[in-house]
């Protein structure tokens, strides 16, 4: 009777192995019949073979396109580190607001890239932003070379407020300098400024009576600041006072990266009867560590290309008009 049982034997193995269920491949693919387990699956035509290099072409193929305009969304983590890096050293300060616009993503992830990059001491996180890691200000030839036409739009929509025989306050920077190349045609200017090279501009010129306000030499602008700069400010009251700025934040306040610098701003912005404050648009969002006090007292910000409404809001909140050249 041994041989008998043994035929049965194998005969319900044969059963069992007909009908039982098909083993899943790697990938979601179906075993074939007759195929031992543990063997690999054969993959589809034009997909590369489990644990084979991956081939990059592949993945490039009309099957899962990349659009040019959907780029930035796909950046990896380390490419938007390096982007990010570039730009708050190029520029000083970045705003959360800006990155989301040009990298596509959402604020969430550009806040936890700039965590990361924070914990490494690559850079500061600040309310809405960051700055360069040793905050401090781009170099002025730097800056200048930045935006430069809408800088010179800028100046010459500032010097349309002028007249011949007009005092003014300008000071220091990129932005202001362009306003004084704007006013060299101007006569009889009575001009307070600490930036020397705006006094080298305007003076001995059309009769024009240029005062260079003292102080200590800074060693990134071709300007003076500190206590003497701020107390002579104090003894002056002009018709216009043009004044530049750190950054614009997304809430409406001004910003500078220095105390200092934002001491001699503010004593500017209230030292005459009409107060102009001139930026380029990429200073909106932007976050510096130090508020410029007296924003109130600008009659207008001039820029050359309008910020998004929630900050032109912000800033009409604070009671100057927005102007764009």
């Amino acid at each position: 009777m041994a041989g008998p049982v043994r035929s049965v034997s194998a005969c319900f193995g044969v059963f069992c192995a007909c009908f039982a269920p098909a083993r899943r491949a790697p990938g979601g693919l179906s075993g074939g019949a007759g195929r031992a387990i543990g063997q690999p699956t054969a993959a589809p035509e034009g997909v590369p073979p489990m644990g084979a290099a991956p081939d990059h072409a592949y993945y490039n193929t009309a099957a899962f396109p990349i659009s040019r305009a959907s780029a930035p969304t796909e950046m990896l983590a380390e490419q938007r580190h390096q982007y990010i890096l570039s730009e708050v050293n190029r520029t000083g300060a970045l705003s959360v607001a800006d990155l989301v616009r040009e990298l596509r993503v959402s604020r969430e992830t550009i806040r936890r890239d700039l965590n990361t990059l924070a914990g490494r001491g690559l850079l500061v996180t600040t309310h809405g932003g960051a700055l360069s890691s040793d905050r401090s200000e781009p170099d002025l030839d730097v800056r200048e070379a930045a935006n430069a036409s809408a800088k010179r739009a800028i100046g010459e929509r500032a010097a349309e407020f002028v007249p011949d025989g007009a005092s003014i306050i300008i000071d220091s920077g990129s932005t202001t300098h362009a306003l004084a190349r704007a006013l060299i045609d101007r006569h009889r200017l009575t001009v307070y400024t600490n930036d020397w090279r705006i006094a080298l501009l305007l003076g001995r010129r059309n009769e024009n009576r240029v005062t260079l306000l003292g102080g200590e030499l800074s060693d990134q602008e071709e300007a003076t600041f500190g206590l003497d700069t701020v107390h002579q400010l104090s003894q002056y009251h002009v018709d216009y006072a043009f004044v530049g700025a750190g950054g614009i934040t997304a809430d409406g306040w001004l910003t500078d990266y220095t105390r200092m610098v934002a001491e001699v701003r503010s004593r500017m912005l209230t030292a005459a009867a009409c107060a102009i404050v001139v930026a380029d648009h990429s200073k909106f969002g932007r976050v510096t560590p130090v508020r410029i006090n007296g924003f109130e007292r600008a009659r207008y910000v001039i820029t050359e290309l309008a910020p998004e409404k929630s900050i032109a809001r912000a800033i009409a909140a604070r009671g100057p008009e927005l102007l764009v050249a």
